[in-house]
């Protein structure tokens, strides 16, 4: 099992929209669903949505709200002019797998680029860029 993973939750609308609160259903367990490949449950006649897509609508949320948190806050204080950012995400050693680590990186960076769009984060959006990331390391590792 992976009891290292500290238990996640999103919610999501009718529409597909994620937030990490005033949606409608919950969708919990997202890093154990992740890498154990289970779907969560539809809502309102959706699919169920795939683990990749909560995992990544959780990480873009996640990031927006750190950088807007930074930005209303700290960032005139402590970062005057141009901002550089990172992310620096990764599995304890003693899990590491090399397709668990693969699919994190793809997750991460499709989250980076839902989370500078400024339009909702969706389930949509998330698949885009998903299947956008998986398909540049397919390609780098031919």
């Amino acid at each position: 099992g992976y009891d290292y993973l500290l238990p996640t939750r999103i919610y999501v609308d009718e529409k597909g929209e994620f937030a990490f609160s005033g949606k409608v259903h919950e969708l919990a367990l997202i890093k154990s669903k992740l890498f154990a490949g289970t779907p969560h449950p539809g809502i309102a006649g959706r699919s169920n949505f795939e683990p990749e897509i909560v995992a990544i609508a959780y990480l873009a949320t996640a990031l927006r709200e750190a950088r807007r948190y930074f930005m209303d806050s700290i960032a005139r204080d402590i970062a005057p002019g141009t901002i550089v950012w990172g992310i620096n995400v990764g599995l304890p050693e003693k899990y590491r797998q090399q397709e668990k680590t693969r699919l994190l990186e793809i997750c991460t960076l499709a989250a980076w680029e839902c989370s500078v769009w400024h339009e909702n984060v969706t389930a949509d959006l998330a698949q885009h860029w998903f299947e956008g990331k998986a398909s540049y390391f397919s390609k780098s590792i031919k």
